[in-house]
C-alpha cells in the first residue's frame, strides 16, 4: 500500500463533482499532483502512461464503466489504491467493483471531512469503505454464512469477544 500519495488520478465526468474531488484529495494530501480527466477512455489512457498511488474513479461515465479503470490499473498498476467514490449503493454496482480490485468505496454523499479521513487512512493499510457499503458487505457475508449452514446442516457458532 501506498505511504505517499505522490500522484493520484481522478476520474469523474461531472466537472463539479471532478472540482470536488481535486479539492478533496488537495485537503488530504495537499503536495498531491493530481490528474482529473472526465472520461473512462482517459483515464485508462492516463493510467497505461504514468503511475499512480491513488486513483479515484466514478462507476457512470459517459463513454464506459469506470470498472475497466480500476481492473486497468489492478493489472498494470497493483500497488495503485484504487478507490470507487461513487453516488451508487446497490450490490449491482459495489461487487462488481470490488471484484474488479478496487480498494476501496466510498459514497460521494459523505461529508468531505470523513472522505479526507477515510483517505488518509490508506496510507496505514485500511481499505476506505464509507459505513454503508461495509455494512452491505457484512450482511452479504452473513447471509452466505446463513445459507451454507443451511446446505451442510451446521449451525453457526457466534465467535465470543474476551
Amino acid at each position: 500500500m501506498p505511504t505517499d500519495m505522490q500522484c493520484t488520478l481522478i476520474v469523474e465526468d461531472l466537472p463539479d463533482i471532478r472540482q470536488w474531488m481535486v479539492g478533496t484529495v488537495k485537503t488530504a494530501f495537499p503536495h498531491s499532483t493530481i490528474v482529473a480527466v472526465g472520461r473512462c477512455e482517459e483515464g485508462l489512457r492516463q493510467a497505461a502512461s504514468r503511475l499512480f498511488n491513488l486513483a479515484l474513479i466514478d462507476l457512470g461515465l459517459p463513454d464506459g464503466p469506470g470498472v475497466q479503470v480500476v481492473q486497468a490499473l489492478r493489472t498494470h498498476q497493483p500497488q495503485t489504491a484504487a478507490v470507487v467514490v461513487s453516488i451508487h449503493e446497490g450490490d449491482d454496482h459495489v461487487f462488481p467493483a470490488l471484484q474488479a480490485g478496487a480498494f476501496g468505496y466510498l459514497l460521494k454523499e459523505q461529508p468531505r471531512a470523513e472522505l479526507v479521513a477515510a483517505l488518509r487512512r490508506i496510507k496505514q493499510g485500511e481499505p476506505p469503505l464509507s459505513p454503508a457499503i461495509a455494512r452491505r458487505v457484512l450482511n452479504y457475508f452473513a447471509s452466505s454464512a446463513a445459507q451454507r449452514s443451511r446446505w451442510t446442516g451446521r449451525a453457526l457458532i457466534p465467535m465470543r469477544w474476551r
